[in-house]
Parts: C-alpha cells; structure tokens; sequence
C-alpha cells in the first residue's frame, strides 16, 4: 500500500498532511506475518503543490483578460501558450495552437509588397533582447484574411536568466490603418482645398488687371501711347495666367 494521504490534528491544534506507504509479509500459506507502515510529512509539498495550481490559475484568468494576442513559444519555436486573443486574431483554436511551429499558424507578411516575412521568435532569441515588429507588417489568418500587425516580441528567462523561449505581444491595428488613411486622405483635400483657393486668388488678380486695362483702352480711343501701355499691361497678365496654367499642368501630372 502507498501514496495513500491522511490529515492529521496535532495536540496544539494545527493540521498536518501525512502520505503513509507500507507493505506486508506473508508466510507460504498467505498467512499474514508482519507489516511495515512509514509516515512521510508531505504537508509543505501539497501547500507547494496549491500554490503552483493557484498561480496557474490566475496565470489563465490574466491570460484570457489581455485583450492583445499573447503566444509564447519554446527555444524550437513551439507555441506553449495561447489565450483567446490569439485564438481570435490566427483562427486557429488553442488545442491546434499548442505544439505548432510559429511559423505555421502566423505566417507574416510585407503588406506594401506581398512578401513572407519572418516571425521575430529567431531574431529574439538571437538578439537576447526585445525586438519590436517592423512597420507594414501583415498577417494572413487561417481563412485567408489579411490582418496588420503591431506589436513585439520578448525572451521569457529561467531562475538562471537564460533564454528559454519567446512571448510575442500582438494587436490588429487594421481599423486604425484605415482611420489613419482617411485622416491622411483628408488632410490631402484640405491642402486641395487651400491650393485652389490660392489658385482662384491668383487667377481673380490676373483678370482684374486684365479687364482694368482694357477699359482704360477704351476711355483713350485716340491716345495711342495710352493704349499701348494698358494692352502691355494685360498682356502680361495674360502671361502670367499662362504660367499659372503650366503649373497646374504640372501638378496634375505629379510633378
């Protein structure tokens, strides 16, 4: 008999954990001859042993309240951990998770040229130190959505301080890719905006002295030195509409 566990009351009052072991001797005939019981204090080891469930525990309850997709990997790249938020953000289901390479369940790309790029676990582990997701980083979940990426890698350390494995911190940002593109999109219309009403404003100046000169032209129908000077006067005008012209041309080629 053993790994049998008593809860024992001492004479002060206070509980202690005993596990008991024993075995039995018996005679050819089966009868019984003698029998030994040891008693081991295991009362440390069980509180231990509840602590460990404990943190665990609470470990999990943290875990699945980070609203960033936590995966934590092995020194092989073996995912160890995964709450829901990266359950949600991969589309692979925690039990699939556990024991994947990295790489198969967050293949990551450059969303500007389409190209894989490589999962931070290496570079961490190799660097020793945290490394952050490079700009423009995509991820193509299990059904085959593109989502971007923001976040960061670190080294998990044992009790000696040696890397033995990665935690990766991630969050979509996708929705705040397209804010910042429509932010971006109507800071660009503003400037537009600014740029034809300094247009408008040139083109309103150049007219004016245009149609100013030319109705000097007309209260000097017999001065011809008069007339001269206003339709040089609108003449450069008409120059300088030209020019603006040019570099509306200009701009609307991208220049």
């Amino acid at each position: 008999m053993s790994g049998v566990t008593w809860w024992l009351q001492r004479r002060d009052g206070t509980r202690l954990a005993v596990e008991m072991s024993g075995r039995v001797q018996r005679d050819p005939e089966g009868r019984l001859l003698r029998a030994h019981c040891v008693f081991q204090d295991v009362t440390e080891r069980l509180a231990a042993e509840a602590a460990l469930r404990s943190s665990e525990e609470r470990l999990a309850v943290t875990l699945r309240s980070i609203a960033d997709a936590v995966l934590a990997t092995d020194r092989e790249g073996r995912v160890v951990i995964a709450n829901r938020a990266a359950e949600a953000l991969t589309g692979w289901p925690e039990d699939e998770l556990l024991g994947s390479r990295i790489e198969e369940v967050l293949p990551l790309v450059d969303e500007r040229t389409g190209e894989a790029r490589p999962c931070p676990v290496a570079e961490v582990m190799a660097r020793d130190e945290v490394v952050e997701l490079p700009p423009w980083t995509g991820l193509h979940d299990r059904h085959g959505r593109q989502r971007s990426l923001a976040g960061s890698g670190a080294p998990i350390r044992d009790g000696d301080g040696a890397c033995v494995g990665v935690v990766l911190a991630l969050r979509d940002v996708s929705e705040e890719q397209v804010l910042r593109a429509e932010a971006l999109k109507a800071q660009k219309l503003e400037s537009l905006g600014v740029l034809a009403g300094g247009i408008a404003h040139d083109f309103n100046n150049a007219l004016l002295i245009i149609m100013g000169n030319l109705q000097m032209a007309r209260l000097f129908p017999r001065d011809d030195a008069k007339h001269a000077e206003s339709l040089r006067a609108a003449e450069g005008a008409c120059l300088q509409t030209r020019d603006l012209t040019q570099r509306l041309l200009t701009f609307a080629k991208g220049g």
